[in-house]
């Protein structure tokens, strides 16, 4: 997990330099970082009826405040976007296509749940109790999330 976070890391802060530099050319740089989003590799488990791909797509539910799985579409709206002439002015950003999954942070449980804190004693979790930060990670460029990708763009003007 490690190499994996501090690539991402790396290309932001990558972006970041290079839409400084290319910026008096009129080149945009910027980042999508995008959350789930179904594509031919996981759609199986989308269409899936056993019990354990429900879990599965009702764990990474929970986890995404918009309450659904993105759609290639997403992704490639925001990147439409970034590269239109709307967003002349943006460089150096990175435009998070998530479900709000990053502003978030913090996966959530749903009522009825129990946690287990630091001390070892398991309580019950209230309505949308955090679930502490068990799967994120943070890098030097901010929070890590193991589901989302990241695709460079440089647009120029």
């Amino acid at each position: 997990m490690g190499p994996y976070c501090a690539t991402k890391a790396a290309i932001e802060m990558f972006s970041k330099q290079l839409a400084v530099e290319l910026a008096p050319q009129r080149i945009n740089v910027n980042v999508v970082a995008s959350g789930t989003i179904i594509t031919e590799i996981n759609l199986p488990l989308y269409q899936s009826t056993k019990p354990e791909d429900v879990e599965k797509r009702t764990a990474v539910l929970h986890r995404v405040p918009w309450g659904e799985i993105g759609q290639p579409e997403d992704i490639g709206k925001a990147v439409a976007f970034l590269a239109s002439d709307a967003a002349r002015y943006i460089t150096g950003a990175v435009l998070y296509v998530d479900g709000g999954y990053a502003a978030d942070g913090t996966p959530r449980l749903p009522s009825g749940s129990r946690v287990r804190e630091p001390s070892g004693r398991t309580v019950a979790a209230g309505r949308w109790q955090l679930a502490g930060n068990t799967r994120n990670r943070t890098t030097a460029a901010g929070p890590c999330r193991c589901r989302c990708r990241i695709a460079l763009s440089g647009v120029e003007r």
